[in-house]
């Protein structure tokens, strides 16, 4: 795993991926970018990670939890305090395992110390891994919670349920590239724009899901809006949220295409739209959603 292949200036999000699922997201992400990962698994105090309260938490950058970059190994602690300025940091990561679930709130509390907007991307294990996986999952998510300022879910079972013969490795791919989305996508165009929108849904939101739809053809820009509405991750669909805010790729018509195709399709949903240039032809649309 190495630097992200579109590395951008330090004014622009940031994305760190923490434990091994969140490390293995990174190699989608277009963000300049950091690892965060147990330097000596077999000698972490898992007991202290799991019994971690709200108040502990400012003070636990555990010398076992490192950032693996071209230079020397820094604390989470120090690349926390590099973030001021962000205008938004992405945290990837897997929950159920003893790293992405109870390191990441640790890196979320710290980080949003120093940056504006920390948006916290997981996914959650598949149910065939067992309930203990299941309850640190769960645990690891409602601290999570606690510490981002938003915090968006992408549930393992949905992605089976709707490919269930699809490989694992390739079940794995999509998941990097749905979790990425957001991200790369912020990066791509006035992320301060991105951030305020992003705040307005996440304050006035007791539950917030993304998605992304991909278009091609002659109705590429209709065809990626429709597939992300109708994304299996946005739970009671698209019109049973309030409000949202959707980045799409393609020609300067692509914007208001996507405003009209999502109220034809959810016509309850108040969207914010913004364009991210692309080529003729084909077309990605990701979408931030609240209710």
């Amino acid at each position: 795993m190495g630097q992200a292949s579109c590395p951008v200036p330090p004014g622009m999000p940031f994305c760190i991926g923490v434990g091994g699922a969140g490390c293995n997201a990174l190699s989608r992400s277009r963000l300049e970018h950091a690892f965060v990962f147990e330097a000596d698994a077999s000698r972490t105090n898992v007991g202290k990670h799991a019994s971690l309260t709200k108040s502990e938490v400012s003070i636990c950058s555990s010398p076992s939890v490192e950032i693996v970059a071209r230079s020397a190994p820094r604390s989470v602690a120090d690349l926390a305090a590099e973030m001021k300025g962000r205008p938004a940091v992405f945290i990837l990561a897997g929950l159920g395992g003893m790293t992405g679930s109870y390191v990441s709130p640790i890196v979320s509390h710290l980080v949003r110390k120093s940056s504006r907007f920390v948006v916290a991307i997981v996914c959650s294990p598949f149910s065939v891994e067992g309930q203990g996986r299941r309850q640190h999952c769960m645990e690891g998510l409602k601290r999570l919670r606690q510490q981002a300022d938003l915090t968006i879910v992408f549930d393992n079972d949905v992605l089976a349920r709707e490919v269930p013969n699809l490989p694992l490795r390739r079940a794995f791919s999509l998941m990097d590239e749905f979790m990425n989305a957001l991200p790369n996508d912020a990066g791509m165009v006035a992320a301060d724009k991105w951030v305020e929108e992003a705040k307005k849904i996440s304050s006035s939101s007791t539950t917030c899901a993304a998605a992304l739809g991909l278009g091609a053809g002659s109705e590429a820009s209709e065809r990626a809006v429709r597939d992300a509405l109708r994304s299996p991750w946005l739970q009671g669909g698209a019109n049973s949220y309030r409000r949202g805010l959707m980045v799409i790729s393609g020609p300067s018509e692509a914007k208001q295409i996507a405003l009209d195709t999502a109220a034809t399709e959810a016509p309850d949903l108040k969207l914010t739209a913004l364009l991210r240039p692309g080529d003729y032809g084909e077309c990605r649309a990701s979408i931030l959603l609240g209710k």
